[in-house]
C-alpha cells in the first residue's frame, strides 16, 4: 500500500512540473460579421483562433439563435470549414456556401444557404 501511495505521489509531482512549463491557451475571436441568406435571414460569425496558432475556427449562429463551432480544415480554393457531421461553410470569392447533412438521409445539402454580406 505504501508503494502505491508513493507512486501516486511521485506521478502527481511530475505532472505538476509538466503543466507549470506548458504554455497557456487563450482564443482570439472576431467581432461577429452578418451575412444573409437567400430570403433575408441572418447569419452571425465570429472568426476564431487558439493564440498559438494551432487552430482556426468559426462560430456560426444561426437565425433561430443556435450556435455551432467548425473548425477550419484544407480547401483547394477559398476557405473551409467543416465539422464533418453536419455542416460546411466555405468562402470563394466573396460569398459563402453553407451546406448541411440532411437529417432523414444522411446526404449533403450542397449550398443548402448561399450567404452574403450586405455593403
Amino acid at each position: 500500500m505504501k508503494k502505491y501511495l508513493v507512486s501516486i505521489l511521485v506521478l502527481l509531482s511530475f505532472c505538476e512540473r509538466l503543466s507549470a512549463g506548458a504554455p497557456s491557451l487563450t482564443v482570439i475571436l472576431s467581432k461577429p460579421t452578418i451575412f444573409f441568406s437567400q430570403n433575408n435571414k441572418a447569419f452571425s460569425v465570429r472568426y476564431g483562433d487558439l493564440s498559438d496558432n494551432s487552430l482556426s475556427f468559426i462560430k456560426i449562429t444561426f437565425p433561430d439563435g443556435i450556435e455551432k463551432t467548425l473548425p477550419k480544415v484544407p480547401s483547394a480554393s477559398g476557405v473551409r470549414y467543416l465539422d464533418d457531421r453536419e455542416l460546411e461553410w466555405w468562402e470563394h470569392q466573396g460569398s459563402v456556401c453553407l451546406s448541411k447533412r440532411d437529417d432523414r438521409t444522411q446526404e449533403w445539402l450542397r449550398c443548402h444557404w448561399k450567404l452574403k454580406t450586405r455593403s
